[in-house]
């Protein structure tokens, strides 16, 4: 079993803040769960040549990774993410729950450079929204409790859901230009991964979002 080389680069969304610690942890979670995707993933029947790169990118409110398959012709696949507008009612953790599941797609480019938009299956876009909320949920429960315990608890399980999600959607097929096939293993990887870098994102706006209302209130 050939292992795919995989190369990650990252882009901050902005300037580190007062929250450095926060977003610290957040990449060091990331990590270790691009890690434990690598190893599942693995585990599962291949989909796609392996020889493969991947250089991925978040900024602002949007996401993309492109997939180059050496052994694949030229072709070139980009997974591609963007959120919805950002919605705050009431307080943080309300507003967690009414945020709209940010749109994912796969978008292949040929030898001529022409693009084609490939919808992801709604099979799997139940584990896209699965994977969207228990990030901002993740986020939020993560950061209001100080005890180890709980934290290391709440932590295994988003690495095992995160694991699960994953090694599921390789299961449902997609209709490429190149014809039908299985969401690749590469594919689902950086699919998770950008719907998790997704709602971090969203996760941050509700909280500046949130310190200023609290702000308004303290001074009225």
């Amino acid at each position: 079993m050939n292992i795919t080389k995989v190369i990650l680069h990252y882009k901050p969304v902005r300037s580190l803040n007062m929250k450095d610690s926060s977003r610290i942890k957040f990449g060091i979670i990331l990590f270790l769960i691009s890690i434990l995707l690598s190893f599942a993933l693995l585990l599962q029947k291949p989909t796609e040549p392996k020889e493969s790169r991947i250089v991925s990118s978040f900024e602002g409110k949007n996401s993309a990774a492109t997939i180059s398959y050496a052994l694949f012709t030229k072709q070139q696949v980009k997974v591609k993410g963007e959120n919805f507008p950002v919605k705050f009612e009431r307080d943080l953790e309300t507003s967690l729950e009414i945020q709209e599941i940010p749109i994912i797609w796969l978008e292949y480019t040929d030898e001529k450079n022409q693009t084609t938009k490939v919808e992801i299956p709604k099979k799997a876009q139940e584990f896209i929204k699965k994977r969207w909320l228990n990030t901002l949920r993740y986020s939020y429960q993560n950061q209001s409790t100080n005890d180890r315990e709980t934290k290391v608890n709440i932590q295994e399980n988003y690495l095992n859901d995160a694991a699960v999600y994953a090694t599921t959607i390789v299961d449902f097929e997609i209709v490429t230009p190149f014809g039908k096939r299985n969401i690749s293993q590469e594919e689902a990887f950086e699919i998770m991964r950008i719907v998790a870098g997704l709602a971090i994102n969203r996760y941050e706006e509700l909280q500046n979002m949130s310190l200023q209302v609290n702000l308004q209130k303290n001074y009225e």
